[in-house]
């Protein structure tokens, strides 16, 4: 059994910023990056998440003033984690209190740069966390594909998927897929949560060979891979502290949609979990590719990164019907939303399951009218800060919000 070592990280106080599709920025190494309009509407509407995953005592730069009316939290539940403004920092910083260092969801030049703004604009003092280029690789896509050549490598007897093969022009890649007909999906290096992700068969429709080239041109390659049979989708999470050590801090389960774009993640205790995996997969293979994951992880990130890594896997049918588990999709260095349901796990009573999930709503009117009537017909069940059942946005809600963070708890007691 692989065993799990734990180490305390992080002493100093922490200022988290939500900061998702940083890889965008990364990617074009730009700190004055402008994300969509989406990208931007869900850092605005979701900016108090990391309370929900930050330490007892750590504070959460929300950007902008609180909604109005004023939001909080059910009575008896108290996240570890303080909503703080722009405003709020200014004023704290003549009440003595201790420095803070700065931990966005994902560093990018845009998110590093806003954080010294900051530090700037408050006279707080700060730890801003460096730009390394070093990064650009060890965000993208290519590190999932190396770590798969290091598991081979290690496991030459296991059964491992084929490595993702990357092109950086359309004609040799056409020439590929003419020469190689199959079921594949193509990626783009630089995204997250199951975006930059298409699916082909056979022959591909001129309009994805315009997104081809449109990644090609923006991010200099794409990756393709065969398309496997997805069972089921899970998440493994690690704490790097950036000296040398990594901590495996638990596994966690979500769902995707058809396109494969994070939707929900089932929230459970770690062995509820391991049972349901090992209905499926052997605990000696499963055990085996998170030892060599981890390693992995540790060799590649831990003297160069400090925080949150997230590795994708999932387990699949073969070829010849038997079930199989992919160790490494995709690797985010990152905070991810399984990390977060893995602290949202605290939250809840030992009887009680719960369903994490991240909406978007077109009309932000309708989404509310939807928040008030779950409000009202699953009213939260709360006992010395734990959730026995009931429905609870972990982000405030108002009129203008669109997207919307959601915990929803059953007790099967």
């Amino acid at each position: 059994m692989f065993r799990i070592l734990c180490f305390y990280f992080y002493p100093v106080k922490q200022l988290h910023y939500f900061n998702p599709g940083h890889e965008a920025s990364v990617c074009q190494r730009n700190p004055y990056f402008t994300p969509s309009v989406n990208v931007r509407k869900m850092t605005e509407d979701l900016a108090w998440l990391p309370v929900w995953y930050a330490r007892p005592g750590d504070w959460v730069w929300t950007g902008s003033p609180f909604p109005e009316p004023s939001f909080s939290f059910p009575a008896g539940l108290i996240p570890p984690g303080q909503p703080l403004t722009t405003a709020g920092l200014r004023k704290k910083k003549d009440t003595g209190e201790e420095p803070l260092e700065g931990m966005p969801w994902g560093i990018s030049p845009d998110s590093v740069r806003k954080m010294r703004e900051l530090k700037k604009s408050s006279g707080y003092p700060l730890t801003v966390p460096e730009w390394k280029e070093e990064y650009v690789a060890l965000t993208g896509r290519s590190c999932a594909a190396e770590c798969l050549t290091y598991l081979r490598e290690l496991y030459p007897s296991a059964l491992l998927p084929a490595i993702p093969l990357f092109f950086h022009e359309t004609e040799t890649l056409r020439q590929y897929i003419n020469r190689c007909p199959g079921q594949y999906i193509l990626k783009s290096p630089y995204s997250s949560s199951g975006r930059g992700l298409v699916w082909v068969e056979g022959t591909v429709p001129e309009k994805e060979w315009n997104w081809i080239r449109g990644v090609l041109t923006r991010q200099g390659s794409i990756s393709l891979e065969p398309a496997l049979d997805k069972i089921r989708d899970f998440g493994w999470e690690f704490l790097s502290d950036g000296e040398g050590k990594v901590v495996y801090k638990g596994i966690s389960p979500f769902t995707t949609n058809a396109k494969g774009a994070f939707e929900r993640t089932f929230i459970s205790s770690q062995q509820q979990v391991l049972a349901d995996i090992y209905r499926l997969i052997s605990p000696d293979v499963y055990d085996c590719f998170l030892e060599g994951v981890t390693r992995f992880v540790r060799e590649k990130y831990s003297y160069r990164y400090k925080g949150c890594i997230g590795v994708d896997i999932l387990v699949y049918r073969t070829a010849t019907g038997g079930i199989a588990l992919h160790p490494c999709v995709e690797i985010n260095m990152r905070y991810t939303m399984g990390y977060l349901a893995l602290q949202l796990e605290q939250f809840l009573y030992a009887e009680a399951r719960a369903t994490f999930q991240i909406t978007y709503h077109k009309d932000p009117a309708d989404g509310f009218r939807e928040h008030l009537r779950m409000q009202e017909s699953h009213p939260l069940e709360v006992a010395d800060n734990k959730i026995r059942s009931g429905y609870l946005s972990l982000c405030p809600v108002t009129s203008g919000t669109h997207y919307k963070a959601t915990l929803w708890v059953k007790s099967e007691r």
